[in-house]
This record gives C-alpha cells, structure tokens and sequence, in this order.
C-alpha cells in the first residue's frame, strides 16, 4: 500500500496508534504475523483498495479535534498537545457462527475488545502515544438490510482522545 507516512504533531498520533494497533498480540494473530512489523502491513491511513483488502484490517482517521492546551508547573507554562482520531477495525465473519448471530457478535466483540484493551495498556508507556480514552462509537456487520443472513465481515470503529488533559 501507497500512502504518505503522517509527521508532525498534528498527524504524529496516528503513527503512534497504528503502532500500537500492531503491537497487539490479538492483531498479530488474527492476520498471521510474525511480529508487528509484518502486522503494519494490515493497518493503513486511508481505505484499502478491493486489491489491497485482506481482512482483519484497520484504518487509523484524521479526527476533528487537535490543539495545544496550558499546563502550568515548575518554571514556567508548557504547551501539551491533545486531539482525536477515529480507529477502524474490521473482521471476516468467524466461520464458525456463520448461521449463528449471537455467537458471532460476541467473537467479533471478543476480538474487537481485546485489540482496543492492548492499545489501551500500551498507553503512555516508553514513547507510545498517551491516550485518554478509546470509546467504541459503531459496531455491526456487513449484512445487507434485505437478508436476514449475517454479514461478511464485522467492524468497530472507535474514537480515541490522547493527549496529557487536566
């Protein structure tokens, strides 16, 4: 995949996240990887093409939201950065529940969760991004609103605010 690598403190976050996204062990196996290195390859910054899509995948967006807050201590006043941005993530339907709805919601919830909370425990720690909050804003599947059959794949998006807030 193609794309330009986000810099500056502006677009830096989304580095960081889709690191971190690849760190997580669940990510890794889902997608067959060795090591996160070889799991970036599943996380972009813009949506795959019909060629490049393989799922599991995630997509790191561009939030709404970036500035620099006031932080005042010791000498003097410091400018931290804050913003958001969105985090994609979708699934191929588990074969396994293929014909069973519930089941299949709950695996795909079972993975889904289990990404976000390895993100979530990588938070602050050595140079990874801090994060206030990773909230799950959309979850389904691909179904189409005609059949009653589950879909092919399920997503989860979520919204994610880093940055050190008082």
């Amino acid at each position: 995949m193609n794309f330009p690598i986000p810099k500056g403190s502006f677009a830096l976050p989304m580095t960081q996240v889709r690191t971190m996204v690849s760190l997580s062990r669940e990510f890794q196996k889902e997608t067959n990887s060795d090591t996160a290195t070889d799991a970036l390859k599943h996380i972009g910054f813009t949506r795959f093409s019909e060629d490049e899509r393989t799922r599991p995948f995630a997509i790191v967006l561009l939030g709404g939201t970036h500035g620099f807050e006031q932080e005042s201590g010791g000498d003097g006043n410091f400018l931290v950065p804050f913003g958001n941005l969105g985090l994609l993530i979708e699934r191929d339907t588990n074969p396994l529940y293929k014909f069973d709805e519930d089941s299949a919601s709950i695996d795909a919830m079972n993975f889904f969760g289990t990404v976000a909370g390895e993100v979530a425990a990588l938070s602050g720690k050595d140079t990874h991004l801090p994060i206030a909050l990773i909230q799950l804003t959309q979850f389904g599947d691909s179904r189409d609103e005609d059949t009653e059959s589950i879909g092919d794949f399920f997503y989860a998006a979520y919204e994610v605010i880093w940055g050190i807030r008082s």
